[in-house]
């Protein structure tokens, strides 16, 4: 397995990655074979700030860049070095790029735009979940060549990216990054969740302005529990992996109003979690 880290790109790194050569058709990606293109990678002052040189150890293997795009999703680059190309590197070099750009920038997909004589590399992408979205004609090299618009979205089944996709779920309240939504609930009366409204796996992946966000969101929905509700208790929490009981993998805070009539008043999360039965076989 080859593991892979991610730093931002140096000047003396583009200079090296620059120079690198491929063989036969492959000499289409050579970075002297546009001068445009050449003269935006060698300069420090057109180069963005989101390209990264990737190592496999100490020995560097290649490029990412990243650049958002509307709807965010981020448009992917990428090179290796010819030292590790056509061994059968591509998918695990590329799948490292996808997840460190996922952490980097949270994007809701990606998309990449790659020469159709590239058979090697669509086979790839297609692998990974890419999909074709259009073709057209790119001016490069001194003419212009035939290319495919790929695409991969990331959470489009996410019913707390997409709040539209369960039809129940109702906005309460929301703010600029979160949002309280609520289902019908039969037994939990009142209860729903805060969700941010980027895509966070866990309650750990929040930013600092999500948590003040959350943070004050959750306050508003008391007052309107309280008076729409007047409950007796609360029960506030995050679950947090498929172990710790959390079923859609984007952070959701629940906010379950307790009531002195309900059979299991008195009763908190613990009180299930501390049961002999739940003990551990170690």
């Amino acid at each position: 397995m080859m593991n892979f880290t991610f730093k931002k790109m140096t000047q003396q790194q583009a200079e090296v990655i620059a120079s690198w050569k491929y063989d036969g058709i492959f000499a289409f990606y050579d970075m002297t074979a546009d001068e445009e293109d050449y003269k935006e990678f060698i300069d420090p002052a057109l180069r963005s700030e989101n390209y990264f040189a990737v190592f496999k150890e100490d020995e560097l293997a290649g490029f990412f860049c990243y650049q958002r795009t509307d709807g965010n999703f981020v448009e992917i680059g990428l090179g290796m070095s010819p030292l590790y190309t056509g061994q059968g590197n591509g998918a695990t070099f590329i799948k490292a790029g996808l997840d460190f750009g996922q952490s980097y920038f949270n994007p809701d997909g990606f998309c990449l735009s790659v020469a159709t004589f590239n058979e090697r590399a669509i086979k790839v992408y297609k692998k990974l979940g890419f999909k074709e979205t259009e073709s057209f004609m790119q001016s490069t090299n001194g003419s212009e060549y035939p290319f495919s618009k790929m695409e991969l979205p990331l959470y489009s089944n996410c019913v707390f990216c997409h709040f539209e996709l369960e039809k129940q779920q109702k906005i309460v309240l929301e703010n600029e990054l979160c949002a309280f939504l609520q289902l019908p609930q039969e037994v939990l009366v009142g209860s729903g969740v805060i969700v941010p409204k980027a895509h966070r796996k866990t309650v750990f992946d929040l930013t600092e302005q999500e948590w003040q966000a959350t943070y004050e969101l959750l306050h508003n929905v008391k007052s309107y529990l309280d008076t729409t509700f007047t409950p007796d208790g609360y029960n506030v929490g995050w679950n947090v992996g498929s172990t710790g009981g959390q079923h859609i993998p984007h952070a959701h805070l629940h906010v379950i109003p307790r009531f002195n009539d309900e059979p299991y008043a008195g009763k908190g999360i613990r009180h299930w979690l501390k049961q002999k039965s739940n003990g551990r076989n170690i």
